[in-house]
């Protein structure tokens, strides 16, 4: 059975499609490479030890307005408490100027910090110019279906069976009827041929819906099916729309020498599907209109 992707499968990887021209941008890498060195100038520790969290969790999620007052709070006394928040608070100005330089996804402050701590361990010692990484994806899956018992096995005496859940459908089977052609004429035999078929259509159907509304009970929703390439190829485009500000009628013109689109498509397709591939990995929206 082919993988169908989530929403959230297909938004991650687009990002990192995004990500990849991202890092082809000189502009770009030379003002996350001028990031990342001030915030080693600040002392910023590497988000991926105990102390590194706490001081990235704090600069993410927590108040700028109050880091700076602690800070202030604590100026004369020179002490952890005040270095600590005015690194804080210094963390989370540099960073959130770089990401209004940039039109970036929602998720960009997790992947800089998965980034910031790649730097450091590889690829600074290795004169690597930093680039923007994008971090893992961890998704929970319903598993619709009836408990299927798939493996028997003794463990020390004791059995274990395997059970998992499988979203069999199971069609009623037609039960055995006379067909007697003195009797009867095909058109008789055509009705009783579309009763059948009708009782087995709605009953899986209504399985299928039953398993549906287990899926949907998690939220989770297949994401489009693209052609080939597809994600990774309107990935380019919208980074040729918000970062280099190209014309929508240029954009169309790639797409036709890609064999994206032809010379019959409407514009406004590339446009709508481009503005929901911006929504979908939370790019701003003003930057692409």
């Amino acid at each position: 059975m082919p993988h169908r992707m989530s929403r959230a499968e297909l938004a991650w990887r687009v990002t990192g499609f995004y990500y990849a021209r991202l890092n082809e941008d000189k502009a770009f890498t030379a003002d996350l490479a001028a990031l990342f060195t001030k915030l080693e100038e600040l002392g910023a520790p590497d988000p991926l030890t105990s102390e590194g969290r706490r001081t990235w969790d704090e600069a993410q999620h927590g108040s700028l307005d109050l880091m700076s007052e602690l800070a202030e709070a604590y100026k004369d006394k020179d002490t952890p408490l005040e270095r600590h928040y005015r690194l804080v608070a210094s963390l989370r100005r540099e960073v959130e100027a770089f990401l209004s330089r940039w039109p970036l996804p929602e998720r960009t402050w997790d992947d800089l910090r998965w980034s910031y701590a790649l730097h450091l361990r590889w690829g600074k010692s290795k004169g690597k110019r930093p680039r923007l990484e994008l971090g893992g994806f961890a998704e929970f899956l319903p598993t619709p279906g009836l408990p299927i018992e798939v493996g028997v096995h003794k463990v020390e005496g004791t059995t274990v069976r395997v059970v998992e859940r499988q979203p069999w459908i199971f069609p009623p089977h037609p039960l055995p009827f006379l067909y007697d052609p003195v009797r009867q004429d095909r058109k008789w035999l055509e009705e009783v041929i579309e009763a059948i078929c009708r009782e087995v259509r709605e009953s899986i159907l209504e399985q299928a819906r039953l398993y549906e509304e287990d899926v949907g009970a998690f939220l989770w929703k297949p994401g489009p099916r693209y052609r080939k390439g597809h994600e990774e190829w309107l990935a380019y485009i919208l980074y040729l729309r918000v970062v280099h500000r190209d014309t929508w009628k240029k954009l169309m013109e790639l797409a036709i020498e890609a064999g994206f689109y032809s010379q019959h498509d409407d514009l406004d397709l590339l446009r709508k599907r481009v503005v929901s591939l911006a929504k979908l990995i939370g790019l701003p929206l003003r930057r692409i209109t």
